[in-house]
């Protein structure tokens, strides 16, 4: 979840809930001291303190999820493997695919789905099989990065055809997606 407001977010959680994200390690205080004691944070007196610090001055939970601005506060987003990671930032697609309706779905869903040909309405540049491409909707906006599986002349001629006839259409065998979930990582402004 992002927000703008790290302290709204722990403040719907509550007490008991937010004390269980900071020992769990999903939310992180860096200010040391902060009490994990729901009761505790009754009395900022009696919250557990650092060497550096007196009980007096240590903050509790309570005085963060108040509203005090004390420590930092980070919330853990999933890690894309390193593989993942330079896909979403390589900066230098060869070309692009734009997908109909149905694909963007398939593609943005939780569980996710590889890009089959039947969901490409066109295909724009110059790329080989293996190379990094954009994937667009219908309104251009980026949804995907990948690595494709056919170079653009034989996406071009598969385009709308279902994978069961990939081999038919290029005169030799072929695997079933143009890009395979494994090798796409979705855009940051594909999840609308």
């Amino acid at each position: 979840m992002q927000t703008s407001d790290p302290m709204r977010l722990l403040r719907g959680f509550g007490l008991a809930a937010a004390a269980l994200l900071l020992v769990s390690g999903a939310v992180f205080a860096s200010q040391a001291g902060l009490s994990a004691d729901p009761a505790a944070d009754e009395d900022s007196s009696s919250a557990t303190a650092d060497a550096s610090e007196s009980p007096e001055s240590s903050p509790s939970l309570g005085g963060v999820v108040a509203g005090e601005e004390v420590g930092t506060c980070m919330i853990a987003r999933p890690r894309l493997p390193s593989r993942k990671a330079w896909l979403a930032v390589h900066e230098h697609p060869r070309g692009t695919l734009v997908v109909d309706e149905g694909a963007r779905r398939a593609l943005l869903r939780q569980d996710g789905s590889s890009l089959l040909p039947s969901g490409i309405v066109e295909v724009r540049g110059h790329f080989q099989a293996g190379d990094l491409v954009t994937v667009v909707d219908p309104s251009g906006h980026e949804i995907a990065r990948g690595l494709v599986n056919y170079a653009a002349a034989e996406t071009e001629a598969i385009r709308g055809e279902h994978s069961s006839r990939i081999a038919e259409v290029l005169g030799r065998p072929g695997v079933a997606e143009v890009i395979h979930r494994d090798d796409m990582v979705i855009s940051a402004d594909g999840q609308r």
